[in-house]
């Protein structure tokens, strides 16, 4: 308890008091407001009397502050356990994804307590326990909060809903996708061939005049989701999702594309072909890897040389690192430029410098 001169007010007058005092700087923010019957006892910086009301001295108790970072109430682990704790994961709306070392296993409960207790608006705690299958899915075990791994995730301006247990989904791309999005010319048409549930194609919509943007994808319930989100933005003349094959799509729809989007980026590259085919004649592709920066010229290079042979010129107009992947590896997004191929061209792509 800490002694402190205090203001008394009737209960009536001390909402509007305590904004009054906050406006001045007058009311101690380290105590407790304190009721005494009828009044409230409100703890100043000094005695001097203020706004008409009596000062008395009053007994307060002293307001904790709350750890700002998870770690801090993880205090009491041993110093070789805390040097291990995650300094990173993603927030997905409601629901936080952390990879825990196995290490820690023993501790995890622990650790997802103190991020649900010290993350905003965060409900879910689950391990990430990776990205496997055809269809991107990430095994998710909830260790804290709601078991309900379904979630509205909002990202400039749209509103986005999805279960990260069904479906692929990374916050790790918005900047990539408003990229992207400021890109597009008005009346373009858009493919995205791993579509999930349609997060480029509604950043796409948002903030560019393209008249068209398809949104392919071969996980039902992605698809599900995203013309749920289609709806839930009043897109439904412009985004249009479909529940297919990729490959399938592509054979269906030659030449429609004046950009498409390919963000697989492990198996993106096996994907050549149908990205080609949707696109018509010039074109924009946005293109997904996972390469060391050292083998990132030759990775573009061999896909150059399989672009000629089907009688496409690739041009790197743009890298960017959209995140770190292993400790040699990166997660690189490649602008393209695509013309059909000429004469005589040189089949070799220059690789271009990647930015974070």
């Amino acid at each position: 308890m800490t002694t402190a001169p205090a203001l008394r007010v009737p209960l009536s007058e001390g909402e509007r008091v305590r904004r009054a005092l906050l406006d001045e700087g007058a009311l101690r923010l380290d105590l407790k407001v304190r009721r005494e019957g009828s009044e409230l006892l409100l703890p100043l910086m000094s005695a001097e009397a203020r706004l008409g009301f009596p000062v008395a001295t009053s007994e307060f108790e002293e307001v904790e502050e709350p750890p700002r970072h998870y770690a801090e109430r993880l205090a009491h682990l041993p110093a070789p356990v805390r040097a291990l704790l995650p300094s990173a994961f993603d927030v997905i709306g409601t629901v936080l994804i952390v990879k825990i070392p196995d290490a820690l296993r023993a501790h995890e409960k622990e650790i997802a307590e103190a991020l649900l207790a010290t993350t905003p608006r965060v409900r879910t705690v689950a391990h990430d326990e990776g990205v496997a299958g055809e269809l991107r899915v990430r095994a998710l075990r909830v260790l804290a909060g709601d078991a309900d791994t379904r979630t509205e995730h909002v990202e400039h301006g749209v509103r986005i809903r999805v279960d990260p247990a069904t479906c692929y989904f990374s916050p790790r791309l918005a900047t990539e996708r408003h990229r992207v999005a400021k890109q597009v010319t008005p009346g373009e048409r858009v493919v995205d061939l791993m579509a999930g549930v349609a997060p480029f194609a509604l950043v796409i919509a948002k903030h560019s005049q393209a008249a068209r943007i398809d949104a392919i994808d071969l996980n039902e319930a992605a698809i599900a989701f995203a013309r749920e989100n289609v709806k839930l933005n009043k897109m439904e003349t412009r985004v249009f999702p479909e529940h297919a094959d990729a490959r399938a799509w592509a054979r269906g729809h030659p030449g429609v594309a004046d950009r498409v989007i390919t963000n697989l980026p492990h198996d993106a590259h096996a994907f050549l072909e149908e990205a080609l085919r949707a696109l018509k004649p010039e074109g924009a592709w946005h293109y997904h890897c996972i390469q060391g920066e050292e083998s990132l010229g030759r990775h573009l290079a061999e896909l150059a040389s399989r672009a000629a042979d089907v009688g496409r010129s690739l041009k790197v107009t743009a890298t960017r690192v959209v995140r770190a992947y292993s400790p040699r590896e990166r997660h690189y997004a490649v602008d393209l430029k695509v013309s059909m191929k000429k004469e005589g061209e040189d089949d070799d792509l220059p690789s271009s410098s990647a930015s974070a």
